[in-house]
């Protein structure tokens, strides 16, 4: 699927979110104190280049934020829309993703961390980050089990 192809409900910018499951676990990285909402964790994301492919450009953020490439992009977890700090109106579309084996590599932020869902709820995160951190959980354990 193509950036040209999505529905973007008039949205000016789409981006892409990786919530990275491994061993019960979602990765998590920190923003840098002096960046924009500094201090918080969230889930590696980016913006999809003009006439770029969703899937590539799920893969080009996360390897770009994280060092680890991408070896299956699962569903997508969820759409939302917000307002960047630039003012524009943005949608971002999150998928479940797993990543090989490694360790981070960080580019943009100073820190990550691996977060079971016990360690999410007192996380330094938006609600929506925990929101869609918890689901992807869910979502694995339960592909998982069955």
């Amino acid at each position: 699927m193509s950036s040209a192809s999505l529905t973007n409900g008039g949205a000016e910018r789409v981006v892409v979110g990786a919530a990275i499951v491994r061993h019960e676990q979602v990765l998590l990285l920190r923003r840098s104190a002096d960046d924009f909402m500094g201090g918080l964790w969230e889930l590696p994301s980016g913006r999809v280049e003009e006439g770029e492919d969703i899937n590539e450009a799920l893969k080009r953020e996360v390897l770009e934020e994280t060092g680890l490439p991408v070896l299956v992009i699962g569903p997508e977890l969820t759409q939302f829309g917000y307002r960047s700090r630039s003012g524009r109106q943005t949608i971002q579309r999150t998928f479940v993703v797993l990543c090989g084996d490694g360790r981070p590599m960080l580019s943009e932020h100073d820190a990550y961390g691996w977060f079971g869902t016990a360690e999410l709820s007192s996380a330094a995160c938006s609600d929506e980050s925990r929101r869609i951190a918890s689901e992807a959980l869910r979502r694995t354990a339960n592909d998982l089990s069955r």
